[in-house]
């Protein structure tokens, strides 16, 4: 689940957080579970929703309300369409798919603290200002009030086991801890 970035847009009566744990927690599938937030998405403000069960991942945009079935493959998802050519998008999505090939949680987990802004000239448009489009240009964001709280991977092997890694961060991108579970 990711936020649009949209500042002249309505908050929403409802939490977006909600639609991750009610998939999580209810029977429907992916189709009929993407089906049935896209008829109410006008409720929450703007996301971006991926869902899985193991064998298909289904996405959806708020602002399309048409759900879709993604084919196999490597997608990058910021806080604009998918795979918006956003700087940091790409470049992240790039780095991901160097290391497909030998998946190592830590250099992944490395990929995502990437706190480099992009050249000015690169920035999108988004209605924030030069100075906040600056901050959010980069993959890893660090500041007082608003940045990267978790970067998270998850690497299923050939057998079927899952391995979680997880870095929390505070303010400022201080590092607050790590997890790690095996499945």
């Amino acid at each position: 689940l990711t936020n649009i970035r949209d500042p002249g847009q309505a908050p929403g009566p409802r939490s977006r957080g909600e639609l991750v744990a009610a998939f999580l927690q209810g029977e429907l599938g992916v189709e009929a579970y993407l089906d049935q937030v896209a008829s109410r998405s006008g409720q929450y403000s703007g996301f971006n929703l991926l869902v899985g069960d193991g064998q298909r991942l289904g996405y959806l945009h708020a602002r399309e309300a048409a759900p879709r079935l993604l084919k196999a493959g490597v997608y990058g998802l910021s806080n604009a369409g998918l795979d918006t050519p956003w700087p940091k998008l790409v470049k992240a999505r790039d780095g991901l798919e160097s290391l497909l090939d030998t998946p190592e949680p830590h250099r992944l987990l490395d990929l995502l603290a990437d706190n480099e802004p992009a050249a000015d000239g690169d920035l999108p448009e988004t209605g924030v200002g030069l100075a906040t489009e600056k901050l959010l240009s980069s993959v890893f964001i660090a500041s007082q009030n608003y940045g990267t709280r978790a970067s998270t991977v998850l690497i299923v092997d050939e057998q079927g086991r899952r391995r979680l890694v997880e870095r929390s961060f505070g303010p400022f991108g201080g590092h607050l801890g790590e997890i790690e579970l095996l499945v």
